[in-house]
């Protein structure tokens, strides 16, 4: 079996909770591609802006830089240059030929095992995932700053459910239906319409939500301050999400309708 993963790395001050995060992410990644390296063959790729290339660790292929930004699509009051998952997802699906593909938010870490985990609920037939985080206490944040190789005590932490997806598994033969729109990542909604997608173009879905098999450090819930700070990145977000669900509805529908044409057209043919 091959997976390719692909995640956004962004090089941030140490004010960001990604300052911490993101090593954790990169060497948990590393750690559990080497777990499954002699059964599943796994592809770590980025795509960064690029100035965040210096950050990405070695073990990682490094993609092309991203070119474009939320910012190039909508005028926002606090400009942050946030990238658009079809841009990340694209990618992906360019630089690998693995049967599938796997998208996580730069601040989700793996458990060892977590490669082994989605093998087996592929061969178990499921054939879209989606996968919630176990948010894990603030104090570990602590760990993380000292030395990643503080992973094991990490690992071993059992954490809260997480209402959340962070985590997307799905064929690579289904991503060229996938309707994104310009959804942009770190803000609500984007965890949605992958979801949507991905349940809506596979043949087997399965969501997850119990799982021991990524985390988080510390909680990232938004006050409603932050909330209205970045009302507009919410909206926008929100209104994309409309268009894609109303637009997914559409295919639904036409699908039906093809399939009561094919069986008419079958029963015509038996009739004669």
């Amino acid at each position: 079996m091959k997976i390719a993963h692909i995640i956004n790395p962004v090089k941030v001050n140490k004010e960001s909770d990604l300052y911490l995060a993101q090593p954790v992410t990169f060497q948990s990644m590393l750690n559990a591609k080497e777990f499954a390296r002699d059964i599943i063959q796994v592809d770590l790729y980025t795509t960064q802006y690029q100035e965040d290339r210096e950050i990405i660790p070695n073990g990682f292929i490094v993609t092309d830089d991203l070119t474009r930004s939320i910012l190039d699509l909508n005028d926002f009051k606090i400009k942050r240059k946030l990238p658009l998952i079809k841009d990340i997802l694209d990618k992906l699906y360019d630089y690998s030929d693995a049967k599938f593909l796997i998208y996580t938010n730069v601040d989700i870490g793996l458990q060892p095992y977590f490669y082994m985990y989605v093998k087996q609920l592929i061969e178990f037939g499921w054939d879209g995932i989606c996968i919630n985080r176990k948010t894990l206490p603030e104090f570990l944040e602590f760990v993380s700053e000292l030395n990643v190789n503080y992973l094991p005590i990490i690992y071993s932490i059992e954490g809260e459910q997480h209402p959340g997806i962070d985590c997307f598994v799905f064929r690579r033969d289904i991503y060229p239906n996938f309707e994104l729109g310009n959804v942009c990542i770190g803000f609500q909604g984007i965890g949605a319409v992958l979801k949507d997608n991905i349940k809506k173009f596979s043949h087997n879905f399965i969501w997850e939500k119990n799982a021991n098999a990524t985390f988080h450090l510390g909680s990232t819930e938004r006050s409603w301050e932050k909330r209205k700070k970045y009302a507009d990145y919410y909206w926008h977000n929100s209104d994309e999400r409309d268009a894609i669900d109303a637009s997914l509805k559409m295919i639904g529908r036409l699908e039906k309708i093809r399939n009561i044409f094919r069986v008419r057209s079958i029963i015509a043919k038996m009739i004669k």
